[in-house]
């Protein structure tokens, strides 16, 4: 029978291994994988928040596996920044290729040849190993962010920072007289579940690999840019020849606000006499905006959408 001595012991141990992988975890996710370039004091007494004294940097060693990090990440860390949290981050990823070959190691994500994603990569308070040629600003090349602890805390699809981070992680293009913000890979899917308009879709092949993308209207990242680092949020506003962008504002806001038409109450959208003006017609300019609603199939958007359109319109002072 274990003695009162001995229970204590192991209480007081499994106690310091909880301790003492928390604070690990809470390394891994700021400066990157622990176990690449090893503990420093400085990083250790950043998260040591206990009355205890810390173990020695060996012993932090010696008591941690990847496995369990990623563990303690999944299960016991959570991140509730308004911007740079899991659900932003896995948005992203959507646009390009998340990837664990190997149980010891931490997902690394894959991306070519896309600004956007370039800059949050460098922006993010996350760690991981950044790519050479990422840091050579070789836009020609593939481009990687390894071993990033970040990816194995929980996430959910169903919030504005997840597609936020989707939209993000668009490329700007410029294709017949317009411009369009480009997507591949997972989140063409996950623009489809939006409802989210999609312009063009287009498959090209390549040699023995088919480039599937789709097309939509920069308006749409405009939207959810409050929900972007500040790095990334200008660059979807004022796009002249934006697609569509005009027209389909002045229909969010009529169907999410009211017949007001405020001025860049949302990105793109004009004053209420230029919309009267533009689309002056027989049947009034509100109702053909409610056809239009219908035709062009915005009838069914997500929710986030509706609710973005009404933070835009209830704090109008918080724009880029």
């Amino acid at each position: 029978m274990e003695s009162l001595s001995a229970k204590r012991a192991k209480a007081k141990r499994l106690d310091l291994e909880k301790k003492v992988y928390e604070t690990t975890a809470k390394v891994a996710l700021k400066y990157g994988h622990p176990g690449l370039e090893g503990y420093t004091d400085r990083q250790l007494a950043e998260f040591w928040t206990y009355d205890t004294e810390p173990p020695c940097r060996e012993n932090f060693k010696k008591k941690t596996s990847v496995n369990q990090i990623k563990k303690v990440i999944n299960s016991a860390i959570r991140i509730d920044h308004n911007i740079w949290n899991s659900d932003f981050l896995h948005g992203l990823a959507t646009n390009c290729e998340l990837v664990n070959r190997n149980d010891n190691f931490f997902q690394s994500l894959i991306w070519r040849n896309n600004a956007n994603i370039d800059t949050i990569v460098l922006a993010s308070p996350f760690g991981g190993k950044i790519g050479k040629n990422l840091k050579e600003n070789k836009p020609e090349k593939v481009h990687r962010w390894s071993y990033v602890p970040a990816f194995d805390l929980t996430y959910t699809k169903y919030t504005t920072s997840f597609v936020a981070g989707l939209l993000a992680g668009g490329k700007i293009v410029y294709k017949d007289k317009a411009y369009f913000s480009r997507h591949s890979g997972d989140a063409i899917e996950e623009i489809k579940k939006l409802k989210i308009p999609i312009e063009k879709e287009l498959r090209i092949k390549s040699f023995n690999y088919i480039d599937h993308y789709v097309l939509i209207s920069p308006l749409w990242a405009a939207l959810f840019s409050r929900k972007m680092p500040k790095e990334v949020r200008a660059k979807w506003f004022g796009i002249e020849k934006a697609y569509n962008a005009q027209l389909y504002s002045a229909i969010l806001w009529r169907t999410y606000v009211d017949s007001s038409f405020r001025k860049g109450g949302i990105p793109y959208l004009k004053s209420r006499r230029m919309i009267f003006y533009e689309f002056k017609c027989e049947e009034g300019a509100m109702v053909r905006l409610e056809k239009l609603r219908f035709d062009m199939k915005l009838s069914q958007l997500d929710y986030s959408v509706r609710d973005i359109v009404k933070e835009w319109a209830n704090n109008p002072q918080k724009s880029v």
